[in-house]
């Protein structure tokens, strides 16, 4: 009989990280609640966070809930080197979901159907394996998946937010807690990393 994955990582010795927003590692104009799941906008301008922990192997799994909703928000992935005091997507190796339906990378924007809006929950879907990213709204997939091969391997990505608003609300699940929408084959982005 299998063993349920949290038995087998409690077998490993329990002691688990969980992933969260990173307090050390986002614009000083965003403040996190919530366990550093909540990310809020205090002003009004181009402001991201990322996630504390990022991948370059395997097929990982996270979710953010579009709280509150006032202007541009973008979801997505980028390395440690994007800007925080941009928006995702204006570099390289950002990719970006803004809620508008338009998707960016390299500061350039493809049209990505549909769009989101307030409450929904935007699911980010990366395959390290075979080098691609799928978003989902509500446990449905949106639009096509994007190549992001020729980065694979040689990098790690972590989660990432913008929210542009006074009052923004963005609210990240790394799989600490059950995913609304889980993704068959894919796995949450906390799995994996050990306490110290």
């Amino acid at each position: 009989m299998y063993e349920s994955l949290d038995n087998l990582i409690n077998g490993f010795g329990g002691n688990w990280s969980t992933v969260t927003l990173n307090p050390s590692d986002k614009s000083a104009n965003i403040t996190l609640s919530g366990g550093d799941l909540v990310a809020t906008a205090t002003n009004t301008a181009w402001k991201s966070v990322r996630g504390t922990h990022g991948h370059s192997t395997g097929k990982r799994q996270f979710e953010v809930t579009i709280t509150t909703r006032i202007s541009y928000v973008l979801v997505g992935i980028g390395t440690s080197g994007a800007d925080i005091n941009n928006y995702l997507g204006y570099d390289y190796l950002g990719h970006g979901l803004r809620h508008d339906s338009l998707k960016f990378n390299t500061a350039r924007h493809v049209t990505y159907n549909p769009g989101y809006v307030q409450g929904n929950i935007i699911g980010v879907c990366v395959d390290f394996d075979i080098g691609t990213l799928q978003f989902y709204k509500n446990g449905v997939p949106m639009d096509n998946t994007f190549n992001i091969c020729f980065m694979i391997g040689s990098v790690k990505f972590y989660p990432m937010l913008t929210i542009y608003a006074n009052n923004d609300v963005l609210t990240a699940n790394f799989g600490a807690t059950s995913f609304s929408y889980p993704v068959t084959g894919y796995i949450a982005w906390n799995i994996g990393f050990r306490g110290i």
